[in-house]
């Protein structure tokens, strides 16, 4: 069973800094400053997404200079962030001990699949302790929809989506795995949101016997 990881508000917490940092590098680095509606409007929640909803009435060689400069502002603020304050970017509670169960059991695979970009989610991974090298993975920098991004994390980890389950914190996390015809385990602070919107299986935290209990669920299920 390959179990594929969001990393913002899955792995790790830190979102009212992450939020902060991008809003202010995309003013900076664009000139455009994302507006509410930007975010309400937006189908697919990843950065490459919302960088080419906000510009979308700029040529797309101006949106993709634009994105370089943007992702690269990007880093510096979450850089900043983490040199004033050091637990800014931390893992979940449960988290690491979860990977580690993981990883030492021969059942499982791990994958990691994020909206973010390649670059600022191996710092703030790093910073909480994870080496995104050390598993197989898809970012924003790869492609703009979740769906795909989730699609190619099980293939860089040779295994079928049809042995995949995703576990991640918002409503575009349980769209994406609605299209693709996967499992969603929804976990972090939305759950009482991601229930409402159908999802069947949801942990406030990660802890290994919880999470061994769903996934025996959803394997029962599948039977």
């Amino acid at each position: 069973m390959l179990i594929i990881f969001d990393v913002d508000g899955t792995l790790i917490g830190g979102e009212a800094f992450d939020w902060r940092c991008f809003n202010d590098a995309f003013a900076s680095a664009s000139g455009i400053p994302i507006g509410p509606n930007d975010w309400m409007e937006l189908e697919e929640v990843t950065a490459r997404s919302l960088v080419h909803h906000v510009l979308s009435d700029h040529p797309l060689k101006r949106i993709q200079q634009l994105e370089t400069r943007i992702a690269r502002a990007f880093l510096k603020n979450l850089q900043a962030a983490d040199t004033q304050n050091q637990s800014v970017f931390q893992t979940t509670r449960g988290t690491s001990e979860l990977l580690e169960f993981l990883q030492s059991d021969s059942r499982f695979d791990i994958a990691i699949a994020t909206g973010d970009w390649i670059d600022s989610i191996s710092f703030k991974l790093e910073s909480a302790g994870i080496t995104i090298a050390h598993f197989p993975h898809a970012t924003a920098s790869d492609a703009r929809k979740r769906a795909d991004i989730i699609r190619l994390a099980a293939q860089r980890a040779n295994r079928p989506l049809s042995e995949s389950i995703y576990v991640g914190d918002g409503p575009w996390d349980l769209k994406a795995c609605r299209e693709l015809d996967i499992p969603f385990i929804g976990t972090g602070s939305r759950v009482a949101e991601l229930a409402q919107a159908g999802a069947q299986w949801t942990l406030p935290a990660l802890g290994i016997e919880p999470f061994l209990k769903i996934l025996d669920q959803i394997q029962n299920k599948s039977a």
